[in-house]
């Protein structure tokens, strides 16, 4: 439940965040922690943890989360109040500008304190000793970053191999799965607003009995998410199955489910996805997302 509603909080922030110029700093921030806090709930429940003091700040972050949302909607509903407003004389004007600064200076105000009130959480978890007895010593918090105005989503899967990243100058047109058991690469094509076809790299190994491709008719049709699952292969972490996600429909799974595998998923309903990134060698060990409104990025790429 918890895991959940950050998830969703930090869905809606995306989706709200041409709405939230003015205040991009306080955003990012809240954005990372909240990513953050959901990579902590998912190590959680991916090990069964049961301890009432475990529950218990599970619940402060779900609280947290839900607060964060209810900020970033009253919000972007008042900007939109405001611009359907008429403007009759420049008396008019002047008041709105007057307005929109109150109301902004009361929105970081209010995304501040949120902020201020996630560093509390953290530093209690860390003095009470709750991530490291989660994660067995390692870290259970992975970054959500906004890189070069797109929001960098958190990877999903292990950290074997070397390090990708891809990001589009368009829209991803095709995406070329090889599978078998897991999944062993990924290729994307993306096309740029001249018509021009861009392929990235094969991120992983050559293996796989099977070959899938994935035609997006876009622009109509573009990505807003992905999901799958995760778990050991051999002694590594990978990504086991995989789905596509666009604004009229779904592609997949591919790759192989098992119940004893964890399962991630992140679709948005305002966001089209604009780059991915993650780990990759003999296989593809992890996979994250770049993402951003789908009212920015249309309209930009």
């Amino acid at each position: 439940m918890a895991e959940a509603a950050t998830s969703k909080a930090i869905s809606k922030i995306i989706e709200q965040s041409i709405f939230l110029y003015g205040v991009d700093e306080q955003v990012r921030e809240l954005v990372t922690e909240l990513g953050r806090m959901r990579s902590f709930l998912k190590d959680v429940d991916s090990r069964k943890q049961k301890e009432q003091r475990v529950k218990n700040w599970a619940e402060e972050i779900r609280d947290l989360a839900q607060d964060a949302e209810c900020v970033v909607e009253k919000f972007a509903a008042e900007v939109k109040q405001r611009k359907g407003e008429d403007i009759a004389c420049f008396c008019t004007i002047l008041a709105n500008v007057v307005k929109e600064v109150v109301v902004r200076y009361r929105i970081g105000w209010d995304i501040r304190k949120i902020n201020k009130r996630i560093k509390s959480l953290t530093k209690s978890l860390r003095t009470y000793g709750i991530i490291h007895g989660i994660n067995e010593g390692e870290t259970s918090f992975r970054e959500v970053v906004l890189q070069s105005g797109a929001i960098g989503v958190e990877r999903w899967g292990g950290t074997g191999g070397g390090h990708w990243s891809y990001r589009t100058k368009g829209l991803v047109k095709q995406i070329v799965v090889k599978h078998g058991l897991i999944i062993d690469s990924i290729m994307f094509k993306s096309i740029e607003e001249n018509g021009v076809m861009e392929s990235s790299q094969t991120f992983g190994g050559s293996g796989g009995t099977g070959t899938t491709e994935i035609n997006i008719d876009c622009p109509s049709e573009y990505l807003t998410g992905i999901s799958g699952t995760f778990g050991l292969y051999g002694p590594n972490r990978i990504i086991k199955s995989i789905k596509f996600h666009t604004n009229l429909s779904h592609y997949g799974p591919m790759g192989s489910v098992n119940e004893t595998d964890t399962n991630f998923s992140f679709i948005m309903q305002s966001g089209v996805v604009v780059g991915f990134h993650g780990f990759s060698g003999l296989y593809l060990d992890a996979i994250g997302l770049y993402v951003m409104p789908a009212r920015i990025s249309l309209l930009s790429l």
